[in-house]
Formats: structure tokens, C-alpha cells, sequence
């Protein structure tokens, strides 16, 4: 089910890219520079010039304005994760961050 709503998802012409391409289990988070190689597999793996939501507030915070200063479209909305309560907010936030995009 996830699998296929992912691809309805791309088909449609989104992406979905995790911050880290592994668990941060594995991964010494302290050494990495998480935006940069965001930047780079952005690079690798969409073409154009997409519109950008950050999903989750930490992950707005790291990747924001490195995403801008690269040259992106990065919507300005800061998007809690939709989950211990937050989803209404996510909601809410992520409607408008929606508007914003170009069409």
C-alpha cells in the first residue's frame, strides 16, 4: 500500500527525499553535512526547477537556507512532522505552503 501510494505519489510529479539516505543510526550525524549532500542527491535525481517543502522542523532549520543560497525554490512555511499532535498544524502549514508553489 505504501509502495504504491509512494509511486501514484512521483507519477504525479512529486518527489520524497528522506534528509539522511540511511538511518541516523548509522550514521555519525555530528560529522555530516546532511543539507550539502541533500543538495547533491537533488542533483542527481530531479530535473528542473521544482518547488521545495520541508517537511519537519529541524529539517527546515538544517536545510532552508542552504537550499535557497544553492539556488532552489524553497517554500518559507516551517512544517512540524504530522504526528504527536501536530497534525492540524501540519495541515494548516502545509495547505499554505501548497499555495505558494508554482503551478
Amino acid at each position: 500500500m505504501k509502495e504504491q501510494l509512494l509511486e501514484r505519489f512521483r507519477a504525479d510529479g512529486f518527489w520524497l527525499l528522506d534528509l539522511y539516505e540511511l538511518p541516523t543510526d548509522y550514521i555519525d550525524v555530528k560529522e555530516a553535512d546532511p543539507a550539502q549532500d541533500l543538495i547533491r542527491r537533488i542533483e542527481k535525481a530531479v530535473s528542473g526547477d521544482p518547488d521545495m517543502i520541508l517537511i519537519k522542523a529541524n529539517v527546515y532549520d538544517i536545510c532552508y537556507s542552504k537550499l535557497r543560497d544553492a539556488g532552489y525554490r524553497v517554500i518559507d512555511e516551517r512544517i512540524p512532522f504530522p504526528g504527536s499532535g501536530q497534525q492540524g498544524v501540519f495541515r494548516d502549514k502545509f495547505q499554505r505552503a501548497l499555495q505558494q508553489c508554482n503551478p
